[in-house]
């Protein structure tokens, strides 16, 4: 996911890619604000030059710090799909049989 979105930034103007990856971490549950920390260490070493590049998303990561129930939700939310991936490969390997 990370090498796609880097690739996309590359085909829209600088702004989109804040648009982009915040959409993402919208829409898709698993993008989560720790992926975000991993993520934006690729577009600079240190919080100013990665705001440059993404404004926003530093931002949103900045108030994910400051509220730490946002950071306990998305574990309890990985915590779910985890649970719900091992009962449906114990399904899959029941159903082989």
């Amino acid at each position: 996911m990370r090498d796609n979105l880097l690739a996309a930034f590359q085909r829209f103007p600088d702004q989109w890619g804040d648009f982009l990856i915040l959409a993402c971490h919208r829409m898709f549950p698993r993008i989560s604000t720790l992926f975000l920390e991993s993520f934006v260490t690729n577009v600079g070493r240190n919080d100013a030059e990665r705001e440059v590049h993404l404004p926003y998303t530093v931002r949103t990561l900045r108030q994910a710090r400051l509220d730490p129930s946002i950071r306990e939700a998305e574990l309890a939310e990985e915590e779910q799909w985890q649970e719900e991936m091992e009962r449906l490969r114990k399904y899959l390997r029941g159903a082989g049989e």
